[in-house]
């Protein structure tokens, strides 16, 4: 059975959202918190929110801030290095069902999965394929950051395998 692709990754949103989960736990490493000024869906609101950055940064609401405080500690400085396990789930808004990110009460033990390669459009694989001719980006960064189709990849090994 084949991985379906969930219509927000299409939108290439700047944060983690539920639907990079792939319904399942995904256990990251808090590389570094900080604050940012986002804008809100309507672009008319700003509020100043807490980012956890890992492979792809996520905004962690007061749920989770609690959360993270109930494993390790109050202080933002404590959680940098530490390992968190998100799962997806819903909770209602304005009532409302919306899909959200939810951290397990746990300590987890082992490493964090690696990031989830992401599919790569063909017009964007063609800049790639030129990045990589140029030596903007490595070959070896470029795998490991995207799964390519069966196409995709004949393209790579007869341009490259020459």
């Amino acid at each position: 059975m084949s991985e379906k692709t969930h219509w927000r990754k299409l939108q290439n949103p700047e944060y983690i959202g539920s639907w990079d989960l792939n319904g399942k736990d995904t256990t990251v490493k808090i590389l570094n918190v900080v604050t940012k000024e986002i804008t809100g869906i309507k672009g008319t609101t700003k509020e100043t929110v807490l980012i956890l950055e890992n492979s792809k940064p996520m905004i962690v609401n007061v749920t989770n801030q609690l959360m993270i405080q109930s494993i390790y500690s109050p202080y933002i400085e404590d959680w940098i290095g530490k390992l968190i396990t998100l799962y997806p789930t819903t909770t209602k808004v304005r009532g409302e069902k919306m899909d959200c990110i939810r951290i397990r009460k746990v300590k987890p033990q082992s490493t964090p999965s690696k990031p989830k390669k992401q599919p790569i459009e063909d017009e964007r694989f063609q800049s790639a394929l030129d990045a990589i001719e140029s030596g903007a980006i490595t070959m070896e960064t470029f795998l490991k950051k995207f799964e390519l189709t069966e196409k995709q990849k004949t393209e790579l090994n007869g341009k490259f395998n020459n």
